[in-house]
C-alpha cells in the first residue's frame, strides 16, 4: 500500500514538472514572438523615418541648389553660434563643396548679460581664414535695450574690414506695448551706431519685418531677412542679406548651418565693410 502511494506521488510530481516546463516553454515562445514583433515594428519605423529623412534632405538640397543657381553671381555666407559646437574653421571654405563662403556672421551676445560661449573662439578663428566677419546680438524684448547695447559694445571689437554691427529681433514683448518695443529697438540701434560710427543692420523674419518694421521709422536700415520657404527671394524687397536655409551642411561644422546670400556680388560686399574712418558704408544696391 505504501509502495503504491509513493509511486502515485512520484507520478504527480512528474506531471507537475511537465506542466511547469510546458508553461515555461509557452511563455518563452510568446515572449520571443512578442520581442520579434517589437523589433520588426521598430525596424520598420526606423526604415520609414530614415527614408523620410533622405527624402527631406533631397528636397532641401534641391532647394539650396536652386538658390545657388539663381544667385550664381552673388556672394554667399553662413551664420553660427554655440549651437554649431566646436568649428574646425580651417575647413570652412565652401557651400556644397563648390560655392566659396565669403562671409560669416557670428552671434556674440544675447539679452542683457549673456555672451555666446563660442563667440571669442569663432570670432578669432574666422579672422584667421580671412573670411569677412560680422557679429550680431540676439535681442530679448523683455529686457533693457540700453543694457543689451552696452553688453554688445563691451564684448565686440569691430575692426576695419568687418561688417557693421547687427541686431537680431524676432519676437514681440510679453511685458510692453509694440510702441515701447520699437522705442527700445531704436535706442539699441542709436547707442550702437554712436559707438561704432556705422549704422547697424537689422536681422528679422519676413513676416516680422512686414508687420512691425516696414514703416518710415526703420526704413533707413539695411535688412538681413530670414525666410526658409521655397521662394525665389524674400517678400521684403529691400533685403541686404537673405537667410534662405537653416539646414546647410558645411565641412568643418558637425551641425546644420544657416545659409545666406548677399544681395550683390563680392565686390559690392566689400563696399559694405567698415572703413578706417568709421563712416557708414557707401553701399546702395536698392533704394531704402
Amino acid at each position: 500500500m505504501k509502495k503504491r502511494k509513493s509511486e502515485s506521488n512520484i507520478f504527480v510530481k512528474i506531471l507537475l514538472l511537465i506542466l511547469v516546463l510546458t508553461i515555461l516553454v509557452v511563455l518563452y515562445v510568446n515572449r520571443k514572438l512578442i520581442y520579434n514583433i517589437v523589433i520588426q515594428d521598430n525596424t520598420t519605423e526606423f526604415v520609414l523615418e530614415k527614408e523620410k529623412t533622405i527624402k527631406n534632405n533631397k528636397k532641401n538640397n534641391e532647394y539650396i541648389n536652386s538658390v545657388i543657381e539663381n544667385y550664381s553671381e552673388n556672394a554667399f555666407g553662413i551664420d553660427v553660434s554655440h549651437y554649431q559646437g566646436k568649428i574646425d574653421w580651417k575647413n570652412v571654405k565652401y557651400i556644397n563643396d563648390t560655392i566659396p563662403i565669403s562671409f560669416a556672421i557670428i552671434r556674440s551676445t544675447f539679452g542683457n548679460e549673456n555672451i555666446d560661449d563660442k563667440f571669442l573662439e569663432n570670432w578669432g578663428n574666422a579672422k584667421k581664414i580671412s573670411v569677412i566677419r560680422g557679429a550680431y546680438h540676439y535681442y530679448r524684448p523683455n529686457e533693457s535695450s540700453e543694457s543689451q547695447a552696452k553688453l554688445f559694445i563691451e564684448n565686440v571689437i569691430l575692426e576695419e574690414g568687418d561688417l557693421p554691427p547687427i541686431l537680431d529681433i524676432e519676437k514681440l514683448s510679453r511685458r510692453q506695448t509694440l510702441k515701447n518695443l520699437r522705442k527700445g529697438l531704436k535706442k539699441w540701434l542709436n547707442i550702437v551706431e554712436k559707438h561704432y560710427g556705422v549704422k547697424p543692420i537689422i536681422y528679422t523674419g519676413d513676416k516680422f519685418y512686414e508687420s512691425f518694421l516696414s514703416d518710415i521709422e526703420f526704413k533707413e536700415y539695411y535688412y538681413w531677412i530670414a525666410n526658409y520657404n521655397k521662394i525665389s527671394e524674400p517678400k521684403s524687397k529691400n533685403w541686404l542679406i537673405w537667410q534662405f536655409s537653416e539646414k546647410g551642411l558645411i565641412n568643418g561644422i558637425s551641425e546644420n548651418v544657416d545659409l545666406n546670400v548677399f544681395n550683390g556680388n563680392i565686390k559690392e560686399l566689400q563696399k559694405l565693410r567698415i572703413k578706417n574712418n568709421k563712416k557708414a558704408p557707401n553701399f546702395v544696391r536698392f533704394s531704402l
